[in-house]
């Protein structure tokens, strides 16, 4: 999105079994007003570059599939991911909460998101 500004990334890789890599990242854009307008526009601009738009892994998530499904790019607000992480339903790292949090604090629009291989 045009103004966004990524003020946090953390690679997290799994090197069992099914080895992969994740790319965790906090997004900021001080032209909007919230942060779910942020992510809805995210949506809008995912589906005009050819993404198909699906489910996240929990009801506050979007999820999106890059074309040839090589990619998959899960978000939501940072209030949404905030809220998972204290419930107990996801797993985030350390940098990320932090820089969500901040950005709460800084009432920030923004998002958390994961970029990770799709189901090829």
């Amino acid at each position: 999105m045009p103004g966004s500004k990524v003020v946090q990334q953390f690679r997290r890789c799994d090197q069992g079994a099914n080895a992969f890599c994740a790319l965790d990242l906090v997004v900021t854009n001080r032209r909007y007003n919230s942060s779910d307008l942020l992510a809805r526009d995210e949506s809008h601009l995912l589906r005009k570059r050819g993404w198909s738009l699906a489910d996240g892994d929990t009801g506050l998530q979007s999820a999106a599939n890059s074309p040839g499904h090589k990619l998959r790019l899960t978000y939501t607000t940072a209030s949404g991911d905030l809220q998972q992480i204290v419930l107990g339903t996801i797993d985030r790292p350390w940098p990320i909460t932090y820089a969500l949090s901040n950005a709460m604090f800084d009432r920030a629009a923004a998002m958390s998101m994961r970029l990770e291989v799709g189901a090829s």
